[in-house]
């Protein structure tokens, strides 16, 4: 470790979290918490792509802590998403079956988990446009307005689609993930590293149309948990293809999101929004981007892991203050405040977002395990 004395206070921090687990399972009454509203002092619940992020918490709690009661939680909320999300229509079955499914069967072993997984990566992969060689992000691919829609979200799903072909050996899941994910490169990454959210194929010729805007402040800005989705699954398609332009990709779009943080590494909203810094922040983006910056320091050697090491320290040590603080001053609520869903909706701003809580238990886990954890 390059700090010596932020992993005591990593270890800390996680038992404060398997504390407040523990806490916020006796008070969800059997739903999905999606967001914790600070400003109405209210959980929101079950909100449709975000329901596997408590379950992936409890999964990496329990590899920490061996709690059978996360565990037992965690077994019980993944077996909910097999049976409840498994004919959604919607690119986001990656991240239901990753973050419970798959974790589970990590962690366990279970043929069931595996099973249910792999369908949902077929499920998944049938979803795929080869005439434009990408994954639509929501709806009927057969019919309906968005055909042709496409998120750089798309990019973290792609997981569970490489995890499918290590499982089966059936080559049309990884062909689908390669391939969608070079177009994710092709049509989403700008020359100066920031990103597209949005981008509208023809769904009949493939052809581009051209960016649309989500979130984030226009179409040619860069919401920052688009850029930091890119950074992770970037490092992450590395990391299981080898191929060295997600490498490139993942460095330059770090480098722009680095170099587009305020002093004190909580990023805004958008990363190019004209009216900084009297914007909203967005906790949950520097929680996934130190996440993406541990794998793609664990794929480096010599001096390049050492910086990519560096950079996520920096960042995870701004996260463990203002997640510690947080948890010593509530006693309700989730795990790293100061997150923003969805600026223009008013939706969970200046909220703990079960994403943004998911990302930091995972990057305080590749820290705590850094090296050894896969």
């Amino acid at each position: 470790m390059i700090n010596p004395e932020l992993k005591p206070k990593v270890t800390e921090l996680l038992d404060k979290m398997v504390l407040r687990s523990k806490h916020n399972i006796g008070i969800w009454d059997g739903s999905f918490p999606d967001y914790y509203d600070r400003r109405q002092k209210k959980w929101y619940m079950n909100g449709y792509w975000t329901e596997a992020f408590w379950p992936g918490i409890m999964w990496w709690l329990y590899l920490y802590s061996r709690d059978p009661f996360l565990r037992d939680t965690a077994e019980y909320m993944s077996k909910r998403i097999a049976a409840e999300k498994i004919d959604l229509k919607d690119h986001d079955l990656g991240f239901l079956f990753n973050c419970s499914c798959v974790l589970g069967y990590t962690l366990t072993g279970s043929s069931e988990f595996k099973e249910v997984a792999i369908k949902a990566a077929d499920r998944l992969s049938r979803r795929f446009n080869p005439r434009g060689n990408f994954i639509p992000a929501h709806g009927d691919v057969e019919h309906g307005d968005r055909r042709g829609y496409t998120i750089i979200d798309t990019i973290m799903n792609l997981r569970l689609l490489f995890w499918a072909h290590r499982m089966t050996g059936e080559q049309c899941f990884y062909d689908v993930g390669l391939k969608t994910a070079e177009t994710i490169l092709h049509a989403n990454v700008r020359n100066d590293g920031s990103t597209y959210q949005v981008i509208w194929f023809d769904p009949d010729s493939g052809k581009i149309e051209g960016p649309g805007v989500h979130q984030g402040y226009n179409a040619d800005s860069c919401w920052s948990r688009g850029q930091a989705w890119g950074i992770y699954g970037f490092s992450w398609l590395y990391r299981q293809t080898g191929d060295e332009r997600f490498k490139e990709a993942a460095v330059r779009l770090a480098n722009f999101f680095l170099r587009h943080l305020p002093e004190d590494k909580i990023a805004y909203y958008d990363l190019l929004d004209p009216r900084i810094p009297n914007v909203e922040r967005d906790s949950s983006a520097s929680s996934i981007a130190v996440a993406g910056l541990l794998i793609l320091a664990s794929s480096g050697k010599g001096l390049e892991r050492y910086k990519w090491f560096v950079q996520a320290e920096e960042l995870l040590t701004a996260l463990v203050k203002n997640s510690s603080d947080h948890l010593d001053s509530t006693v309700e609520g989730g795990l790293l405040p100061h997150g923003c869903y969805f600026l223009s909706k008013d939706r969970g701003v200046d909220s703990e977002l079960g994403f943004g809580d998911y990302y930091l238990v995972e990057a305080l886990l590749r820290y705590y395990m850094f090296g050894i954890l896969d």
